[in-house]
């Protein structure tokens, strides 16, 4: 690459100012003979000293490798193989991170300080509710800027379904790791209830690992009839008003709720008729 391309339609070369340059170390020297202020007249001398090639600096290699790699397909190919470059790679490596960083799938960035992310539900148009469906992948996370959440209610599926434990196991390590504060809440019965003992004691083990992490019993008892939490949630998913119940019975004031709670209301908030005046 330093020496010219080998490609077999022409030798690619690329002009700057008067100058044809037949290799990007050719460019690189004028480039730099350009940025010292030097005579255009000696830039054609310049690109044979071995001693000036040696002073080109990764600014001026940078821009050469991007010059080339718009006239010469061999070039573009050498500059995104790792380590394929010689003393060149420096300043390739630049231009791929930077590349990577453009082309980076912008995230959705969250602006509500207590979050709630579930299974799919019957609620739609909630700014701090994150539908997780059975299609997605741990990369979930990553579509979203979490800085400003500060907290997250994850309502989890019980199931003994290693497939899916595992994803959204992925899932809130990722979160922990954000330093964002998760509480797992029991959401949805999808094994006999023989099992839940055993799904729950699973989870527990995995999670021992993450700081942030706390996870809430199924089988708490609550209400006056002192039933386990997660038979309560049979129609949790239906409404608002119903998950707030369900919430209720053991995180009455969570921010998560209280958020859901004061935007519900916001809702339901009948709007002033105009008078005429207004009209």
């Amino acid at each position: 690459m330093e020496n010219g391309c080998g490609c077999q339609r022409r030798k690619c070369t690329v002009r700057e100012g008067d100058n044809e340059c037949s290799s990007v170390q050719q460019l690189g020297v004028v480039l730099m003979a350009k940025a010292k202020g030097m005579n255009s007249e000696k830039w054609n001398l310049l690109k044979y000293s071995k001693e000036f090639q040696a002073q080109v600096t990764t600014v001026e290699k940078k821009e050469a490798l991007r010059k080339f790699a718009k006239e010469c397909p061999e070039v573009a190919e050498a500059i995104m193989k790792e380590g394929a470059n010689g003393e060149w790679e420096e300043a390739a490596a630049k231009i791929r991170l930077a590349l990577k960083s453009e082309i980076k799938p912008k995230k959705t960035i969250i602006k509500e300080p207590a979050v709630i992310i579930s299974p799919r539900l019957k609620i739609s148009g909630r700014n701090n509710i994150l539908e997780v469906r059975n299609s997605y992948g741990s990369d979930f996370i990553e579509k979203y800027e979490w800085k400003d959440v500060k907290k997250v209610l994850w309502l989890w599926r019980v199931t003994k379904d290693k497939n899916v434990n595992q994803r959204i196991y992925e899932m809130i390590e990722k979160l922990d790791k954000e330093g964002t504060e998760v509480i797992m809440l029991p959401f949805k019965l999808e094994c006999v209830m023989k099992e839940v003992d055993e799904v729950t004691d699973a989870w527990r083990k995995k999670l021992k690992a993450l700081k942030n992490v706390k996870l809430i019993d199924p089988m708490k008892e609550v209400g006056n009839r002192k039933m386990p939490l997660i038979v309560t949630s049979s129609d949790a998913y239906e409404s608002e008003e119903s998950l707030i119940r369900y919430w209720e019975q053991v995180a009455e004031e969570d921010p998560c709720v209280r958020r859901l709670k004061a935007m519900s209301a916001e809702k339901e908030k009948p709007r002033s008729k105009q008078t005429k005046s207004e009209q």
